[in-house]
């Protein structure tokens, strides 16, 4: 999630959890990892940020999709955990 413009002018209306997404977001931000650093549960990060999105104060996008068929990704991934191993 990113804070769109229109949070940013929206931000002085908003209180507690959902001004504290909207200025983490001022950085792009995984809702669990907005969850995790308000110490909420997923599943109200969730709802909080829905609602942000859907009055366009938050926008979200989509990781590329593809990237999970990619060898020498899923290569180094496989490399990497074994050496945690």
């Amino acid at each position: 999630m990113l804070t769109t413009t229109v949070g940013e002018d929206a931000l002085d209306r908003y209180r507690y959890e959902q001004r504290e997404i909207l200025l983490l977001c001022r950085a792009p931000l995984a809702v669990a990892e907005v969850a995790a650093r308000l110490g909420l549960h997923l599943g109200v990060a969730r709802v909080l940020v829905g609602d942000l999105i859907a009055c366009g104060h938050l926008a979200s996008r989509r990781p590329d999709s593809g990237l999970h068929r990619n060898a020498a990704i899923i290569e180094r991934v496989i490399r990497g955990l074994q050496a945690i191993h």
